[in-house]
């Protein structure tokens, strides 16, 4: 019953960003998130959508790594420096979330656009 309320409560909360948040990641609409990518030039910006995905369209500069490869967060150790915030995203924001939570959980400080690829694109920066 408790995580049922947890899960309708975080539902809720995400509609304001809330429940990423205590998750330790932060979760960022496509200006936002542009913004946060100019204003840190050292940030690591990771693509979590297949390689056919990323093929038709994709952030410039971002690495590609798929997250749901079994091997996800042994390429991103070995590629990624936990000195530096992490940008991540996919088509429409379910898979990146999946994502900043391993890295959270690995010690990187995450950034996560929300809505996606779909987002950026209609943003047009």
């Amino acid at each position: 019953m408790k995580q049922l309320i947890v899960n309708m409560l975080c539902s809720l909360a995400t509609l304001f960003g809330a429940c990423a948040q205590q998750e330790g990641y932060e979760t960022l609409p496509a200006q936002a998130f542009d913004q946060k990518l100019k204003e840190t030039p050292s940030i690591q910006l990771l693509d979590v959508r297949t390689a056919d995905e990323y093929n038709q369209g994709h952030i410039d500069h971002a690495l590609n790594l798929d997250v749901k490869q079994p091997n996800f967060m042994q390429q991103a150790d070995s590629l990624l420096d936990k000195k530096y915030p992490v940008a991540v995203y996919c088509r429409s924001g379910v898979r990146s979330q999946q994502a900043a939570r391993q890295l959270v959980e690995q010690g990187f400080i995450v950034y996560n656009l929300k809505g996606g690829y779909l987002e950026w694109k209609a943003y047009q920066p």
